[in-house]
């Protein structure tokens, strides 16, 4: 793996040398106009991470309904495997839409890609049943998996792009930190929807058909973040480079045929966005999967505790990502994964025992099972978007968060997976454990901190 380039532009020298007073590039202020730049491009977070927190939610009913019959466990293990699906086509889907992001625009990107997510998660709730249309049921759920998957492979790469280019060099890890707060809070709103709604109509009710009730409501989110998003401006970076440089005829092209610039994608794939997403993942939905299955704790319950969790984790987040514009993302990040590695199993033990002796100490470990993912997700998305040069920035941010992805997407089922071979069922633990091991390795060896570096420096300079 060859990230030469990363590494002579980056260290923590140089995070410390080169943050400029802001107002020494041509960007907009950070004033009430950068909150709306924050706010737009988060929106397609919160959609994206929605609709991976009520379909995860409702793995056992998404089971029952679309795939054909067999017992409970095989068909909440499909139904999450189809998940990982979305995941998997998440490189592709990064390829296709990271080029039109660095040749058509950052905004016009996202616009597509929000609708797309927005579609796909809507007409989950109208899908007919395995009774009704047989094997097609299935093919359609993994149809909209897939469309949904290729839509988020270039939602995040537009989106941190486009905070990224707009926020000042020193406080980037604040601004995108919100980011990645929207998927705490996301995924808060999910469980929230699910469990209201579960409320509302009752268990048979809800396993019946109002289970598709959160996922319509999707729609009135879709008409909101169309309008957020449509008052948003370009990026001021890819309208210079536009206008004087001119766009990457070619960006993908550009990384696949460059050893360097590929070998510093797949260092931040491995190293960043693979303990992102893994992290993030075991603190939300693996908690809820163990709550339901080594807890046996009732569905509305364990809902709320992991919802009040991710409500902590989303404060953590934004808290980390301001931490690392004054500490680096590298210290950051790095801490975080090391504390995955050390603290998950006990924290783990100790979430399940609370939870099967019924004691109150379990909230407190919901919170704990955040924080992990927190100091890897705050300063992320600076992390993974500094490491790009602007021309082909989005392309390289969306191949390295969709082959990421792979990963990360299935962790929850490779966990459910391991949980269901190990007698204790503790086992699943142990694979964000190792993917957290193998990642830190990664970043500690391959990726330095670029954090402060000025974003205007290699536009202005002809992008040597």
């Amino acid at each position: 793996m060859n990230v030469t380039s990363v590494r002579e532009t980056g260290g923590d020298d140089h995070r410390q040398g080169t943050a400029a007073p802001y107002g020494a590039h041509p960007v907009a202020p950070a004033s009430p106009p950068l909150v709306k730049v924050v706010t737009g491009a988060s929106i397609g977070t919160v959609i994206e991470y929605y609709d991976f927190g009520i379909y995860s939610s409702m793995a056992v009913q998404i089971g029952v309904h679309f795939f054909p019959p067999q017992d409970a466990k095989t068909g909440v293990i499909l139904a999450v495997g189809s998940t990982g699906l979305a995941f998997l086509v998440r490189p592709l889907g990064g390829m296709l839409f990271g080029i039109l992001s660095d040749t058509v625009g950052r905004k016009f990107t996202f616009m597509v890609t929000l609708i797309l997510m927005s579609l796909a998660t809507i007409l989950m709730g109208v899908v007919p049943p395995y009774a009704a249309i047989g094997m097609a049921a299935p093919l359609i759920i993994l149809g909209l998996r897939i469309v949904q998957g290729l839509a988020v492979g270039g939602e995040y790469a537009a989106a941190s792009t486009y905070v990224v280019e707009h926020a000042p060099d020193a406080r980037r890890g604040f601004y995108t930190g919100w980011l990645g707060a929207m998927t705490s809070v996301s995924l808060l709103l999910s469980l929230v929807a699910v469990s209201i709604t579960s409320r509302v109509f009752g268990p048979a009710a809800f396993n019946d058909y109002a289970w598709r009730i959160p996922f319509l409501f999707a729609a009135v989110m879709l008409v909101f973040a169309l309008f957020v998003r449509s008052q948003l401006k370009e990026s001021p970076i890819f309208l210079h480079l536009k206008a004087k440089m001119g766009v990457a005829k070619s960006p993908l092209r550009d990384v696949l045929t460059n050893r360097q610039a590929l070998g510093d994608c797949m260092a931040v794939a491995f190293g960043i966005c693979t303990p992102q997403i893994t992290a993030g993942l075991t603190g939300s939905m693996f908690t809820l999967y163990s709550l339901q299955t080594l807890a046996h704790v009732d569905t509305g319950y364990a809902t709320l505790v992991v919802a009040f969790g991710s409500l902590f984790g989303s404060l953590a987040t934004v808290c980390f990502g301001a931490l690392s514009d004054r500490l680096g993302r590298r210290r950051v990040q790095i801490c975080g994964m090391l504390a995955g590695v050390v603290l998950f199993y006990p924290i783990y033990a100790m979430l399940v025992d609370a939870a099967r002796g019924g004691r109150m100490d379990l909230w407190f470990w919901a919170c704990a099972m955040q924080l992990p993912g927190a100091m890897i997700v705050g300063p992320g998305f600076a992390a993974m978007t500094e490491a790009f040069p602007a021309r082909r920035r989005a392309t390289s941010v969306a191949l390295a968060f969709s082959v990421g992805g792979v990963i990360g997407g299935f962790s929850p089922g490779a966990a459910l997976l391991l949980s269901s071979l190990t007698p204790s069922g503790m086992g699943g633990i142990l694979w964000p454990i190792a993917v957290l091991a193998l990642g830190g390795a990664i970043y500690w060896r391959w990726i330095p901190d670029r954090s402060g570096q000025r974003m205007w420096d290699d536009v202005l300079e002809g992008n040597k």
